[in-house]
């Protein structure tokens, strides 16, 4: 009787962990429906439009960077390697403040031909690309 119920018990238990990942699935699949919804939609401001895009996918990195990646990263570090750890992470941070400065300065000469929007866009398009490296790297070792 009570392995009935211990396995009945971790029924229950496999039933709601599927459940949470079936909704928290499903809110990031409607979560893409509702960004795609935009494009059916008529514009007059296109330029206006762009930069709020552009400015509001760039706070949400910055975001989830600010508070998600670098806590995370500076104390794993940190419990890993002591004062090495705060070392490479300070100069890490560093590095990655510089390169947003690089390409901000590599980009100026697009700013010249074109419009400041595509010189945003581009800029945003090499954070981007920059982010995705590190977080690819951290996805292959987790494996």
């Amino acid at each position: 009787m009570v392995y009935i119920i211990k396995k009945l018990e971790g029924m229950v238990l496999t039933m709601n962990n599927f459940i949470y990942a079936f909704l928290i699935s499903s809110i990031a699949g409607l979560s893409t429906m509702l960004g795609c919804l935009f494009i059916f939609t008529k514009v007059k401001n296109i330029n206006k439009f762009l930069s709020i895009s552009l400015s509001f996918s760039a706070i949400v990195m910055i975001l989830i960077s600010i508070f998600d990646l670098i806590p995370s990263s500076f104390f794993s570090l940190l419990l890993r390697y002591k004062i090495l750890g705060l070392i490479l992470s300070i100069v890490s941070f560093l590095i990655g403040v510089y390169l947003i400065k690089f390409s901000n300065k590599s980009v100026k000469v697009l700013e010249e031909k074109g419009s400041s929007l595509y010189k945003l866009g581009i800029i945003s398009a090499i954070v981007l690309m920059l982010h995705n490296i590190p977080e690819d790297c951290s996805c292959y070792v987790s494996r």
